[in-house]
């Protein structure tokens, strides 16, 4: 008896739920567009604090991917404190402004330069604008008050705003909190606006209007499909020598299989024996997966990400070239991404005193190699000497390397003392010592 009501139980369940199984929710592919793309729906005005179009922006998989495939490579690259300028490298200041860089706000706290990476380009490119706060301590020297720079300290956008008053940015909610111009770095995509000069423009406000076209076709679709294919401003034609009953009997069935909605757009014309052609869709019309690829596409090309890099295979070489190129192109729009923060970050060191510069590494051995050939062709033929090519690396100079490296009669270099018939042996030794040297440097 238990096994019958255990019999019972299970066939009820499966016939419960497996119509469920068998056809899937009419509306499935349309509800995951707006789930992808809802953001779309969203006004964004900074000024007024309207934020949530760019918040929301990062529940779509392939902006969020493309954003974090951005941040992962800076991360990756990692970053140094040079001083291009100088011979003579002030030790103390690179080790302060690094361990600054690697703490951020401070040691005691937990955020890491991995994190604050990941806070400003997120917010550079989603919202266009990255705030970030700097911190002073002072301290009294020789009778005098200085104030030296100890802290950075991500601001989210959406907490600022312009106050033209006093020409400064503050806290919306507290308007009596605002910064001097030393106090606050402003990463931005400049804006040709003079309303909107005062903040960044966003990269997904350029597509916004595209993509909800397609979203408008792809509802336009979705009515169709919910009135099984008809579209009512439509004109069907039927032959002329169809019988009177069946005529009237296909009208009776057309008019019940329209929707109340679909009325609402427009009648339709059903007549006997003429020759229009049916406004209808095709199939194509209504592919939502290619809509949803050509969405995806579009915002892939927006953040110029090569597609590969986010895990879309299918468009690898989306655009022109291949894949080297397209890693060739992408190094290049990393290389004047990172213009933009070194630049801001570089303004605040300088304005706090500091010689020292603060870069993005390149770490490319093809290019570590390109660079070590030409600079020991350099140095062979005493276009430059050895501390110029020091000097760019930011390492200190040797005694005898102000000398160009010129070959005596005998083939004997007067300065270094090798004789010039194992000068292709000793080129390689050079090359290998300048490449292990920089590399050391790098990833020590």
């Amino acid at each position: 008896m238990f096994d019958n009501f255990r019999m019972n139980m299970k066939s009820k369940f499966w016939n419960a739920v497996m119509p469920v199984i068998r056809k899937p929710y009419e509306n499935s592919l349309f509800q995951e567009y707006v789930r992808q793309y809802g953001f779309l729906f969203n006004i964004a005005n900074k000024p007024a604090g309207q934020f949530n179009f760019y918040k929301e922006s990062q529940e779509n998989p392939y902006v969020y991917s493309c954003v974090n495939a951005i941040s992962d490579t800076f991360l990756i690259n990692g970053f140094k404190i040079n001083n291009p300028d100088e011979f003579t490298v002030n030790v103390n200041n690179v080790r302060y402004l690094t361990n600054l860089f690697n703490h951020p706000e401070s040691t005691e706290s937990s955020m890491t330069f991995p994190v604050f990476i990941k806070q400003i380009v997120n917010s550079q490119e989603l919202v266009g604008d990255t705030f970030i706060e700097v911190n002073y301590e002072e301290f009294d020297f020789d009778h005098n008050n200085y104030h030296i720079m100890n802290g950075l300290q991500y601001v989210p956008a959406d907490l600022l705003r312009w106050f033209d008053d006093t020409g400064q940015y503050g806290f919306r909610n507290k308007p009596n909190i605002r910064y001097e111009p030393d106090e606050l770095i402003h990463i931005y995509e400049p804006s040709i606006d003079f309303k909107e000069s005062k903040f960044g423009l966003s990269k997904l406000e350029t597509i916004q209007k595209p993509l909800l076209m397609m979203w408008l076709g792809l509802d336009y679709n979705q009515k169709l499909m919910e009135n099984e294919g008809i579209d009512p401003t439509a004109i069907l034609s039927f032959d002329k020598e169809m019988d009177d009953d069946r005529f009237n009997t296909e009208l009776l069935r057309l008019q019940a299989a329209i929707t109340a909605e679909a009325r609402k757009h427009g009648g339709m014309l059903a007549v006997k024996g003429a020759t229009y052609q049916s406004a209808n869709v095709n199939n194509k019309d209504m592919d939502y997966v290619n809509m949803m690829n050509m969405c995806r596409d579009m915002i892939i090309s927006l953040f110029r990400v090569p597609p590969a890099m986010i895990g879309v295979i299918e468009t690898a070489n989306l655009g022109s070239g291949n894949g080297e190129a397209q890693k060739e192109q992408f190094k290049n729009v990393m290389n004047a991404k990172a213009k933009f923060y070194e630049a801001a970050f570089n303004k605040a060191l300088g304005h706090n005193g500091f010689k020292e510069v603060f870069e993005f590494n390149e770490i490319d051995i093809e290019d570590e190699l390109k660079r070590a050939n030409i600079e020991s062709a350099q140095i062979r033929d005493g276009v430059r000497t050895v501390n110029e090519v020091r000097k760019t690396y930011g390492w200190d100079p040797v005694d005898w390397g102000n000398e160009p490296l010129g070959y005596g009669q005998n083939g004997v270099n007067q300065v270094l003392g090798f004789d010039s018939r194992n000068l292709e042996m000793e080129n390689k030794n050079l090359q290998k010592a300048l490449l292990m040297e920089r590399l050391r440097k790098e990833y020590k």
